[in-house]
């Protein structure tokens, strides 16, 4: 807490209080994809919910129609308290500047997370390009970030940052790194 004589004629002291978070870069294993894209690109997640496996749908263009299932064309978390995320292993570098995310839709809802960060690879660590907090709900949903050149690009829902009804699952359709 900072504090310090205002000077006022009363006895009040003035004061503010500053609270702030410091938080690690990510720590997750690349060790077997989940699923090579046919352009080349190494699809990683932390986990799918059961019968919400196929990352495939976050790169094939298609996205999900308002009101149709959601099963085979979108992939969900597992529901858990846990970090959830998906990694993107490119080809070869490539200049980044943000995501266009495409989120499920089930039950007239647009399942957006609540809270992620999105991440780049510098070729030590993980670098942060974005910090989303309070993302409303929307179809879509594009993050922009000063571009840099990287091979991996990673998106990380931290535990309880899903959508405020269905806090423990990261549930996307499509996701567009953009150049």
């Amino acid at each position: 807490m900072l504090q310090c004589d205002d000077f006022a004629p009363d006895s009040e002291r003035a004061s503010v209080e500053l609270l702030y978070t410091v938080t690690q870069p990510p720590t997750i294993a690349l060790d077997v994809p989940t699923r090579t894209a046919p352009n080349g690109t190494r699809i990683f997640v932390d986990s799918s919910f059961a019968g919400y496996e196929n990352v495939d749908c976050l790169v094939d263009g298609a996205l999900q129609t308002p009101g149709a299932t959601t099963g085979g064309c979108s992939w969900a978390s597992a529901d858990t308290p846990a970090d959830h995320w998906v990694c993107f292993v490119l080809p070869k570098p490539r200049t980044v500047s943000g995501l266009k995310l495409d989120w499920a839709n089930w039950k007239d809802t647009y399942w957006t997370s609540d809270r992620f960060e999105i991440f780049t690879w510098n070729g030590d660590r993980w670098q942060r390009a974005a910090r989303v907090q309070g993302n409303q709900a929307a179809p879509t949903t594009t993050h922009t970030f000063a571009p840099r050149t990287t091979d991996r690009v990673l998106l990380w829902q931290p535990s309880g940052g899903g959508h405020p009804e269905y806090q423990g699952v990261c549930w996307l359709t499509e996701v567009t790194l953009l150049p």
